[in-house]
């Protein structure tokens, strides 16, 4: 994710999980960081990973009917949502590591990272994505205001709160 700029497109999936394409990206709300953090690193047993705050959101739980749900709530035997389906949680591990990352893209919904389906928030989807959907909308009507240094600065603002309030 530290890699993701403005312009690249990644995989995304629909609420339920199921993909639907690939979306531009446009905006990543953290600038290029050292933020050092304790992350949830979960894993499947077809070998699949994530790293994520705690209280980031992945699709998962339930193995029959996945919901967001915070990456610290899962336990070894729930499942997450991949491109393959449901897979069952083998290993969940504290990393210490350096860098929070997020990025936004043109599609609403979720994004795939290593195979699995996740929010790019921590906490509420909603709350985070209904302020997204502003920028979207500038950047379907004016795509390129949606990329100048104030958009950024009020997105790269928001990105600071949400990390300092949840992170």
């Amino acid at each position: 994710m530290a890699d993701v700029k403005v312009g690249d497109e990644i995989a995304v999936a629909a609420m339920d999980g199921a993909f639907v394409g690939y979306s531009r990206v446009i905006a990543v709300p953290h600038a290029a960081n050292a933020i050092k953090t304790t992350f949830t690193q979960i894993s499947t047993v077809s070998g699949r990973d994530i790293k994520m705050t705690a209280d980031h959101l992945v699709l998962g739980g339930s193995c029959a009917a996945p919901s967001l749900v915070q990456a610290g709530s899962l336990k070894i035997g729930e499942c997450v949502q991949t491109v393959s389906g449901a897979e069952t949680v083998s290993a969940i591990t504290s990393v210490i590591s350096e860098g929070i990352y997020t990025v936004v893209t043109k599609h609403d919904g979720l994004l795939i990272v290593n195979g699995i389906v996740a929010s790019p928030f921590a906490v509420n989807h909603l709350v985070a994505n209904s302020f997204y959907n502003i920028v979207r909308f500038v950047y379907g009507v004016v795509p390129s205001m949606a990329k100048t240094s104030v958009v950024g600065q009020v997105i790269s603002a928001f990105g600071d709160v949400v990390t300092g309030v949840f992170a």
